[in-house]
């Protein structure tokens, strides 16, 4: 028989993991977001992260919904956590992905620690508004000419062949950690991004785990650039130096 001080401290425990499903933190709706699909939330999502922050810490809830965001900044100490039925989907619109007068992607964040994106919701790049979806993009001779193939390779002779299509004007990579320590990428689903998905340049300490990809069936589509890594299965970790 579990005594009953056992059960207690397990479920402490259990309780303090985080992105393990805590209820507790600050939810986004708290400053005027809406999962509408349509709202931008942009500023709304920034002002939950930026109080976190300054709280010390702690969680940013991304409730049921399908919420439309910008360029978002993670800070130190802060947990992005998607609950499960939540979307999080990059705006259509180009002018929304900027970040000191350059264009970066929907989730930029630099010289942070301890910073997660974790639960079982989904985050959606919008990749397909920056592609012509109809259109084969034809490889340059620079890329094609040390192939057995040579000007033949990867030829379109009709439709999209296997891919790329062509790309618009884009947000760059989905999902930059710059300069961060102690990072980590948990269970949350990762699809339709307009360039490179998840790109962690200079981190220590980096965890993802759990964390699926939607399969890219064009290369832009994304490309998981987790530098310097082991890698199993489910997780890739970059350790501490």
């Amino acid at each position: 028989m579990v005594k009953p001080v056992s059960i207690i401290f397990m479920l402490l425990f259990a309780g303090s993991q985080p992105g393990s499903g805590q209820s507790r933190g600050t939810s986004i709706l708290d400053f005027g977001a809406v999962g509408d699909g349509k709202t931008l939330n942009t500023a709304a999502i920034q002002k939950a992260i930026d109080k976190a922050a300054s709280d010390g810490g702690g969680s940013v809830l991304v409730p049921a919904g399908v919420f439309v965001t910008g360029t978002l900044q993670l800070r130190s100490n802060v947990d992005l956590h998607l609950e499960i039925g939540s979307v999080l989907k990059g705006s259509n619109r180009l002018e929304d992905y900027s970040l000191n007068a350059r264009v970066v992607g929907l989730l930029f964040t630099q010289d942070a620690e301890n910073v997660s994106i974790t639960g079982q919701g989904t985050l959606d790049g919008n990749g397909d508004s920056f592609m012509e979806l109809t259109k084969g993009k034809k490889i340059e001779h620079a890329g094609v000419m040390w192939t057995r193939q040579k000007e033949r390779f990867r030829e379109v002779r009709q439709g999209i062949g296997d891919g790329p299509v062509v790309p618009k004007e884009r947000p760059f990579q989905m999902i930059i950690f710059s300069d961060c320590r102690r990072v980590t990428v948990r269970d949350v689903f990762i699809t339709n991004s307009p360039f490179w998905t998840l790109h962690c340049a200079d981190c220590d300490g980096v965890v993802v785990s759990h964390a699926p990809r939607h399969p890219a069936t064009r290369p832009a589509q994304g490309r998981p650039q987790p530098a310097q890594n082991d890698q199993t299965p489910h997780d890739v970790r970059r350790p501490r130096l």
